[in-house]
C-alpha cells in the first residue's frame, strides 16, 4: 500500500512542523540519533540498531518505502526529533517516534503525534495506532497528552515482545499540550 502521507503537516505549536525526510536529512539525523543512542535505549524500546552508520540512514532518506512516510519533527530550522507513518494492508496508520536527547520533554512527540494524527483523519482514516514498551512511561503519557489510549489491536501485536498498543479514533479529543 502507498502512503498518502507526504507532504507537511504543521503542528499546534508556532514553529513546529514534521517534513518528510530528504536525501539532505540523512547527516543531521545520523547526528541527533548518535547524540540520542543513550537516552533511546533507556527508554526501553530501541529499534534503531540497524542505524549504525550514515550509510544505513541513507535508506530512509534516499530510498523510502512505499508503505511509510518518514518525518523530521522541526522546530524552526532545527531538528528535534523523527515521526514516521507506516500502514498495513486495510490496517489504521501506525506512528512511531523518538525526539533528541537535548529536546525530550517539550511536547514536540506529543505535538508532533496529534498532527499526524489529525492529518490522517484528514485522509479518510478513522483510527491511528502507535506501539510503545510498556516500560517507556514518558512515551505512553506522550501518547496520553496527544489523545491517544491504550488499546489492544492484534495486527501489530510481535509475538514475544511486550508491548503496549495505543489508538487514537477520529472522534477523540486531545489534552491540552
Amino acid at each position: 500500500m502507498c502512503t498518502p502521507f507526504n507532504f507537511e503537516v504543521f503542528t499546534d505549536r508556532i514553529g513546529v512542523s514534521l517534513l518528510p525526510l530528504i536525501e539532505n536529512d540523512a547527516e543531521p539525523l545520523f547526528e541527533m540519533l548518535c547524540a540520542s543512542r543513550e537516552h533511546l535505549k533507556n527508554a526501553g524500546e530501541w529499534k534503531w540498531n540497524q542505524y549504525r552508520t550514515l550509510e544505513s540512514i541513507y535508506d530512509i532518506t534516499h530510498f523510502p518505502k512505499r508503505d511509510r512516510t518518514h518525518y523530521g519533527i522541526w522546530h524552526d530550522d532545527a531538528m528535534v526529533g523523527y515521526i514516521s507513518v507506516r500502514l498495513i494492508s486495510d490496517e489504521p496508520p501506525l506512528i512511531s517516534y523518538w525526539t533528541g536527547a537535548p529536546f525530550v520533554r517539550r511536547g514536540y512527540a506529543s505535538s508532533a503525534a496529534r498532527a499526524l494524527a489529525l492529518e490522517a483523519f484528514g485522509l479518510g482514516y478513522r483510527e491511528v495506532l502507535a506501539v510503545v514498551s510498556p516500560e517507556n512511561v514518558p512515551s505512553r503519557k506522550c501518547l496520553e497528552r496527544a489523545g491517544f489510549t491504550a488499546h489492544p489491536h492484534p495486527a501489530y501485536a510481535i509475538p514475544g515482545v511486550s508491548q503496549v498498543c495505543y489508538a487514537r479514533k477520529a472522534n477523540q479529543g486531545a489534552k491540552a499540550a
